[in-house]
């Protein structure tokens, strides 16, 4: 077997994270978890977690079950410390099993450069309550729009930027993780102020529905 936890064999990393999304979505939030799914959980994040020693601190009291803070329409896990103190912890095995500094570090750049890409939202729809998705040439409106890097894609446009400036070791702008931080961020002002002004001078933003941006964008990279 792949992995046991709390005495539960499972044969790969789809089926254990899973059995852990079901314990997270098997009662209201916000919960408690209680006995054998708190067990399982504290022994599913000390066997997985990187992080669970500093995710732990002073030891833990409760496991909750909440409102993902960012998004609202999914779930996630907050330990509560028995000094009071609580933190979110991730259960999704790619994001916690091993660090991925590229990944991070690129989360890091979009959160530099949300203030272009909210006013970029704002103006478009500033004259219209609605607009044509180019791709599925669906009705789109501000709260349901999404903005879309295209040609370059953010990810090309980073990779650029990375060999501009000759950046190989992504630790050296990541700044360290805190209690309830939910976006990586840089530690160094210098490179998220030339990522800020190598945007809005290289990026081409446009508004997509949805489906556009999720589904046929994705298709065509």
């Amino acid at each position: 077997m792949k992995h046991i936890i709390n005495g539960i064999s499972f044969k790969s990393d789809k089926s254990l994270q899973e059995y852990a999304k079901n314990i997270l979505y098997s009662n209201r939030i916000p919960t408690c978890l209680i006995e054998d799914e708190f067990d399982f959980m504290i022994d599913y994040f000390l066997k997985n977690h990187i992080e669970f020693q500093q995710k732990k601190g002073c030891g833990i009291a409760q496991v909750w079950r909440i409102k993902e803070p960012n998004y609202g329409k999914f779930r996630a896990f907050q330990i509560e410390r028995i000094d009071g103190s609580r933190t979110d912890i991730s259960y999704i095995l790619s994001n916690i099993k091993k660090k991925n500094l590229e990944s991070e570090f690129k989360s890091a750049l979009r959160k530099v450069i949300e203030p272009q890409v909210h006013t970029f939202k704002t103006n478009a729809f500033e004259k219209t309550q609605s607009l044509i998705c180019p791709l599925s040439n669906e009705l789109v409106y501000y709260q349901n729009s999404h903005v879309d890097h295209f040609e370059p894609t953010f990810n090309e446009l980073v990779n650029q930027f990375i060999s501009k400036y000759d950046i190989i070791d992504y630790s050296k702008y990541i700044a360290a993780s805190t209690d309830n931080q939910t976006f990586y961020e840089l530690s160094c002002s210098d490179i998220a102020s030339k990522f800020f002004d190598f945007h809005q001078k290289y990026a081409n933003l446009r508004i997509l529905s949805p489906k556009g941006n999720l589904s046929i964008a994705k298709r065509s990279l």
